[in-house]
């Protein structure tokens, strides 16, 4: 009967030791579910913050480059030939005839910068003013468009300053995209 109830005791305390190591391992197990679950949920509200930060970014990004492309494609499709210049010495005019020979308008008008350039004397920006003045250039007629296919006549007041007894001198114009055309001509 000693036997018995030490057998029964032993019994008793393997079966609380049973119990109380199911239990560890069971709240083990819990624990290690809720700190999965929060890591889960930790890395899904990060994932969504990151997102939120990147997608505007992405998509002016995404605007950015279609914006440069069609700039791009408008400069490629614009082109500009100078189909002649007349300049006598003795006037203070020079006159051009320049074609916008590529697929689309080319304007403002006034937006056109042009140049005057003496190799090793001199270069000259001219400004845009419609009603003429020394270094300065207009088109004629005065507000005209310049579609494609269009030949556009400028006219063109010489600087004050501008080497006049130099017999060659070169005309640039560049567009408002930065097109540029140009052509040498002699003042005789």
């Amino acid at each position: 009967s000693v036997c018995r109830a030490d057998q029964s005791r032993t019994e008793t305390l393997s079966l609380s030791r049973i119990f109380r190591a199911k239990q560890q391992m069971w709240r083990s197990t819990v624990d290690k579910v809720i700190v999965t679950a929060l890591l889960m949920i930790a890395s899904i509200t990060g994932a969504v913050i990151a997102m939120n930060g990147m997608i505007p970014a992405i998509s002016k990004s995404s605007h950015s480059l279609q914006s440069a492309n069609e700039a791009a494609v408008r400069r490629i499709g614009t082109d500009v030939e100078i189909l002649g210049i007349a300049s006598d010495s003795s006037e203070p005019e020079i006159e051009a005839w320049v074609k916008n020979v590529g697929i689309y308008s080319i304007g403002p008008v006034a937006a056109v910068d042009i140049f005057l350039i003496t190799p090793g004397e001199g270069y000259f920006a001219l400004e845009y003013n419609p009603t003429g003045g020394p270094g300065s250039w207009r088109e004629s007629p005065l507000g005209s468009s310049w579609d494609r296919g269009e030949v556009l006549n400028l006219q063109i007041v010489i600087p004050q300053g501008f080497p006049v007894s130099e017999r060659y001198h070169i005309l640039r114009l560049a567009t408002p995209n930065g097109v540029i055309g140009e052509e040498a001509f002699e003042r005789w």
